[in-house]
């Protein structure tokens, strides 16, 4: 049912030929990404500052998901692509939204309970921030590490102790956020992913840890 979900998503928010794309990248994808963790200690709790007077905060979580003053936020956000991120919101997970003049500027999604954990060498419970995106003409003004350092606010608030983010090597604006915001690269992983069901993969450990290989189910 959820792949499923997923398609009509992508069929939604890219159209025919873009699920076409997205269809044919599932029968063999190939994935690399640096992952990166933060421990959160007390500082970690503080509310980050504002990136400027002009920008809201706004969380979103299974307490405030359906009350009146959200409606148009999750509107917004939680459309095409972006539904499949509701059924974690009713549960743990949560959502930073920055909006200026009731426009959405940059969502940032808390997740628990994800397979892609499992991708990046990561079997346990430690949260995982994903699907960070900043409008175009917004970048470059600090809103990625201030969102992300948001999310770290709230996890700590709830007595998370570690938490995790990953993104591609090339992706340098993204590698610089995550390390403005106090994260620390843990290892690089490289995947080749059959089908959606099963992965082969690079498991290479920061401070020139051996290098490991992993088969496994998703």
């Amino acid at each position: 049912m959820k792949y499923i979900q997923r398609a009509q998503g992508v069929l939604q928010t890219r159209g025919w030929f873009g699920l076409l794309k997205f269809l044919c990248s599932r029968v063999v994808q190939f994935s690399e990404d640096l992952v990166f963790e933060k421990k959160l200690d007390d500082t970690a709790a503080a509310v980050p500052e504002k990136p400027g007077p002009d920008y809201q905060t706004h969380l979103l979580k299974a307490s405030n998901l359906n009350a009146p003053e959200n409606r148009w936020l999750v509107q917004s956000v939680l459309q095409g692509e972006g539904l499949q991120y509701l059924q974690g919101l009713q549960k743990e997970d949560c959502m930073v939204a920055i909006v200026q003049n009731r426009e959405v500027v940059h969502t940032s999604f808390v997740q628990f309970e994800t397979s892609y954990k499992k991708l990046l060498n990561e079997a346990n419970a430690a949260p995982l921030i994903g699907n960070c995106q900043t409008a175009q003409k917004h970048r470059g003004k600090g809103l990625y590490p201030y969102a992300i350092n948001h999310c770290c606010h709230e996890i700590a608030r709830r007595g998370c102790r570690r938490i995790l983010i990953s993104c591609a090597p090339d992706n340098v604006p993204s590698v610089s956020g995550i390390k403005k915001a106090g994260f620390v690269k843990v290892r690089r992983v490289k995947t080749l992913t059959v089908l959606s069901l099963c992965y082969c993969q690079k498991v290479m450990p920061k401070n020139g840890v051996k290098s490991r290989y992993r088969i496994g189910l998703i």
